[in-house]
């Protein structure tokens, strides 16, 4: 299905996008008709982005107070978009609160999708950016338009060259922590982020807590196993 829909002003007009940049083609109905564009091949004025991956992850929508509107809302919804055992990218989804919301109940992490007429931008590399989104070896990451972009389910004939990469690690086969190393080398590891391949032995039933601060979020208790060690657990 193709999202389109008339927004308000403050998220661009029909010659440019939300930022002020122009947009080479205002169709988003035009469908390159040379195959799908690779993600390694991305480049700020590639024409007639057509994209097809499979999702990585996937995070939830937030609310963002648009400044440009007298303190009006638009919604933001975050997805990792993969074509390639080495190319994945990070997309970021713009529009109405129903819009993003209705979006984001049409695919789950796992599903093929199709993006037509993103809008590429370079990566703004901030610590909350890198905090909230997955690490992408792209030098790039996408802006999804409600206005000018287009998104579906993919489900062509070569489903099964994207469906395996949903397995395949994303990170060099050598930099991994086994479970052994992380119960040996705890303290010197404290505050870290670390590379884990394990297998899931369990997962307990999502609670919903208070954080400290007020926030209401899901907990969750995950069991690992590997060769070094039997269990190990962790807290999402």
């Amino acid at each position: 299905m193709s999202w389109a829909s008339n927004i308000p002003s403050e998220f661009g007009s029909q010659s440019t996008w939300p930022d002020g940049s122009a947009i080479a083609n205002n169709s988003t109905s035009s469908i390159s008709q040379q195959g799908p564009t690779g993600i390694k091949d991305l480049w700020p004025q590639t024409p007639d982005v057509t994209l097809i991956g499979i999702v990585l992850a996937k995070q939830c929508p937030r609310a963002i107070k648009n400044q440009n509107n007298n303190g009006g809302e638009r919604s933001v919804m975050s997805f990792t978009l993969r074509d390639s055992p080495v190319d994945y990218i990070n997309v970021s989804c713009w529009g109405r609160k129903f819009f993003i919301n209705e979006l984001a109940r049409k695919f789950k992490i796992g599903d093929i999708v199709k993006l037509q007429n993103p809008q590429i931008m370079p990566k703004s590399n901030t610590e909350m950016d890198e905090r909230c989104r997955p690490w992408t070896p792209s030098h790039f990451q996408l802006s999804f338009s409600e206005r000018y972009s287009s998104f579906q389910l993919y489900g062509g004939w070569d489903t099964d060259k994207y469906s395996s990469l949903v397995h395949m690690p994303i990170q060099d086969s050598k930099d991994f922590h086994n479970l052994g190393e992380i119960l040996s080398n705890g303290q010197n590891l404290s505050q870290q982020h670390v590379n884990i391949l394990a297998m899931i032995k369990h997962v307990s039933p999502a609670k919903d807590i208070t954080t400290k601060t007020g926030n209401q979020v899901k907990r969750c208790e995950v069991k690992l196993l590997d060769e070094t060690c039997p269990s190990l657990a962790m807290i999402m």
